[in-house]
């Protein structure tokens, strides 16, 4: 039965993830992936310090005979949480060297 890869970045409203440091309101990102396998769904709601702990999960789940996530689910959505990190990354400005 085949997969399919959902992924969504949010952020949080005024709630769990939402704080205030000094006075000031501070908005908390989380991210989503989501995997609907039949009538199975498979969520992963993390913030960016907690995707190696997310990698882990999705390790263990892979490795867990008694469910139907596999390996290669958790490669896919290891694969995701990682460009979402890059996302977040500013880009290098491009040489100013010619190419030839």
């Amino acid at each position: 039965m085949a997969g399919r890869y959902q992924y969504v970045t949010a952020s949080s409203a005024p709630g769990p993830g939402f704080a205030k440091m000094r006075g000031a309101a501070v908005r908390r990102e989380y991210n989503v992936l989501a995997l609907v396998k039949g009538v199975e769904r498979y969520v992963f709601v993390y913030d960016d310090d907690s995707r190696q702990a997310l990698i882990d999960a999705l390790r263990d789940h892979a490795a867990d005979p008694a469910l139907s996530f596999t390996w290669f689910d958790a490669a896919v959505l290891t694969a995701k949480a990682r460009e979402q990190a890059l996302e977040g990354q500013p880009v290098p400005a491009p040489s100013s060297r010619p190419r030839i």
